[in-house]
């Protein structure tokens, strides 16, 4: 479905971005900052691609909708994630901007190699809706990189 070539630029991109005083830690290397790099990557690619259907292939509600109970079946997920950003000292704006760019040509990149893209939106919605999918981020709690976010977190509380 998304290509996992322009999962990894946009992965390094974001972990690029994150601060220096991360990249070695307790995980090891840059663990950490794969791993928030990862989680950043995974939630913005599909809010991205449900706008990107919504928007670009048909103005129908039910992709913001599908958007919308994502989001907040994930809301502790994602607030962790911010946490996490912010216990780094954030990312620079100009940081923020290669990453939204990177991401927004990952979903137009995907998007166009889709031979019917409103089949493929359908789908895909369908699937974030039931819950069957890693692949499509349906929830962030199975994946290993929050895990170690938790973990990373739980050492950071003094």
């Amino acid at each position: 479905m998304l290509g996992r070539r322009s999962l990894l630029a946009v992965t390094l991109a974001v972990a690029a971005a994150l601060p220096a005083a991360v990249r070695a830690d307790d995980f090891g290397d840059r663990k950490i900052t794969d791993d928030i790099g990862l989680a950043i990557v995974q939630r913005d690619i599909v809010i991205k691609t449900l706008n990107f259907c919504y928007q670009r292939v048909s103005q129908d509600n039910a992709y913001i909708q599908t958007r919308d109970a994502w989001y907040l079946r994930n809301a502790g997920d994602i607030r962790l994630l911010d946490d996490a950003i912010a216990r780094l000292g954030g990312i620079p704006p100009e940081d923020a901007k290669t990453i939204d760019t990177a991401t927004d040509r990952r979903v137009e990149g995907d998007m166009g190699a889709q031979p019917d893209q409103a089949s493929f939106c359908r789908q895909f919605a369908a699937t974030l809706n039931s819950g069957t999918s890693r692949d499509l981020s349906v929830g962030f709690r199975s994946s290993i990189y929050f895990r170690h976010i938790r973990e990373w977190m739980q050492k950071q509380q003094p």
